[in-house]
């Protein structure tokens, strides 16, 4: 996304901290809110570690954002760049990229689980089935048979 497709505002940080989204899947975000933006800011991380942004940014800090406006009252998850004293804290290429390492790692695992299915499944039906004829296997002569 260009950052021309993107608004900004820049203003004083009057809340910080770590909460949850309100959608259908919960995710622990970090938020904070700037003096004079109408709405609550946040940024996703995967792993969920939130630290070195907590330290970066504290109450009072003039920053400046750029973000996609939205309509919702819920914290805001599409920031995309933080600015504090003209350097970039978080930027849209370290959170693109940990999507895409999120994405990466859950694709393989797809692969494994389903080529874990495949070696099962194979095995299965490789098993004889009680009471079944094997092949190969000669019949008795009916007429050999003692009574």
């Amino acid at each position: 996304m260009q950052a021309r497709d993107l608004d900004s505002y820049e203003g004083v940080i009057i809340d910080k901290g770590i909460t949850f989204t309100k959608s259908k899947m919960p995710a622990k975000v970090f938020f904070f809110r700037i003096d004079g933006l109408n709405q609550i800011l946040a940024t996703y991380n995967p792993s969920k570690s939130y630290n070195k942004l907590d330290s970066a940014l504290n109450l009072g800090d003039n920053v400046k954002v750029y973000y996609k406006h939205a309509l919702s009252t819920d914290p805001n998850i599409e920031t995309f760049q933080i600015e504090k004293n003209g350097v970039v804290i978080l930027n849209e290429s370290s959170f693109r990229s940990k999507e895409f390492i999120a994405a990466g790692m859950a694709l393989i695992g797809g692969v494994v689980i389903l080529a874990l299915s495949f070696r099962e499944d194979k095995k299965y039906w490789k098993k004889e089935t009680p009471g079944a004829i094997k092949k190969n296997t000669l019949l008795p002569d009916i007429n050999s048979v003692k009574q």
